[in-house]
């Protein structure tokens, strides 16, 4: 029988309340448990229970959760060629040295799972000039139409990025990018129904999560947190409802393009928004093996791939120094492989994933907990880890 040790769980309590009261967050939301259910949970400062916060990359592992039922159905498979789905992948070039030349082989689902594909962001700090401005084109371009009223097809959106060329060729490196967000693409096209209503199907109804939502009503934007970020040298409050769409462009009243990955932009989507419990009910289905409530969204031998690091050394010393260090990476989420590396609690196997505005959890097969942390902002890393460290030292079993 498994408790948390109440001791610490004032640590945790003391930590996160300082944090709101030096207003370095404006609230957060953390919930700890096991197969059975909530161990514990606790609000503090402008978070609660029914806080709709946006999960950003935090959707990613939604989304692969709807890859691996693809596959688990013979709808996808992890060898399928992007091109197959989004014809302009099948044109693609690599941008090598200043120059394009053909990719030596093609994009499959498998390199947009493990962000192999040479899809990034268009950020000069990857270092490919003709990449990232070629990216970046293909993006204003998109924004630029949707900014006119233009409707796409999620499928579309994604297609068209095909048209910037790769940063590198498949397979041989690792790089954070657009990879989830061409996956929810190629979803759309294989399943033939709109991601949206795909990721609703396979895993929010399932899993009765239904304050987890692409768009939101007016009830729910009143749910939705104000965000604290630093802005010309000072921290700047962002009221919750203009981080979602333009004035002049309510968030209810949007066209549906979407994004699966937590990437383009906050008139295009910042990913998914939900609750703390929605999102702890996720996260104990997969610590519980693929099931919930009686309810099976995945088999248990494919939940147990998440624990399974997908990278080459090659590849993995191309993801970031000390935020991934000890993690190797598949499934569009982080697998520990040396806890010794990133000196913190935890065992081979864990797994998660976390969000740009500060969302964060981990599912610990071996420890049999997971952990979700809710917060909009800008994460501080030292903190995260020091809340793994109070959580782990909680878990206290009867032998």
């Amino acid at each position: 029988m498994m408790k948390l040790n109440s001791q610490c769980l004032l640590g945790l309590e003391h930590l996160l309340s300082n944090e709101v009261a030096h207003e370095k967050i404006l609230g957060c939301s953390v919930e700890i448990g096991n197969v059975n259910g909530m161990l514990y949970r606790n609000c503090f400062g402008n978070i609660d229970e029914d806080s709709m916060v946006c999960l950003c990359s935090m959707t990613k592992p939604i989304t692969s959760v709807v890859v691996q039922k693809l596959f688990e159905q013979g709808i996808l498979s992890p060898k399928d060629e992007v091109g197959d789905f989004l014809p302009s992948f099948k044109k693609i070039k690599v941008a090598e040295n200043g120059t394009l030349v053909d990719p030596v082989c093609p994009v499959k689902v498998k390199n947009l799972l493990d962000m192999t594909s040479g899809l990034i962001f268009p950020d000069p700090i990857y270092g490919n000039e003709l990449a990232v401005s070629g990216l970046k084109t293909v993006y204003e371009e998109i924004l630029a139409e949707f900014r006119r009223g233009i409707k796409m097809s999620y499928a579309d959106a994604c297609d068209r990025l095909a048209a910037a060329p790769l940063a590198f060729q498949p397979g041989t490196q690792w790089a954070y990018g657009y990879s989830a967000d061409v996956l929810g693409g190629v979803a759309e096209k294989a399943s033939g129904m709109s991601y949206d209503k795909l990721v609703k199907k396979l895993v929010l109804d399932p899993l009765r999560m239904d304050h987890t939502k692409y768009i939101l009503t007016k009830e729910d934007i009143t749910h939705v947190p104000d965000i604290l970020i630093p802005r010309d040298g000072k921290m700047v409050v962002i009221p919750g409802a203009k981080t979602i769409a333009p004035e002049d462009n309510p968030l209810d009243e949007m066209p549906y393009v979407t994004s699966s990955g937590g990437g383009w932009a906050p008139e295009i989507g910042r990913g998914l928004y939900s609750t703390i419990d929605d999102y702890s009910r996720f996260a104990r289905m997969l610590l519980n093996g693929g099931k919930l409530d009686g309810e099976r969204v995945l088999s248990s031998e494919t939940v147990k791939m998440y624990s399974v690091n997908h990278l080459t050394e090659s590849q993995r010393g191309c993801m970031w120094d000390d935020l991934l260090d000890g993690y190797g990476y598949g499934n569009l989420m982080r697998v520990m492989l040396y806890p010794e590396e990133i000196h913190s609690n935890g065992n081979v196997g864990e797994f998660g994933w976390d969000g740009f505005l500060g969302t964060y959890f981990f599912v610990d097969p071996k420890a049999g907990i997971y952990m979700v942390y809710f917060m909009q902002g800008s994460p501080d890393f030292k903190v995260r880890g020091k809340i793994r460290q109070i959580v782990y030292a909680a878990v206290e079993r009867n032998e």
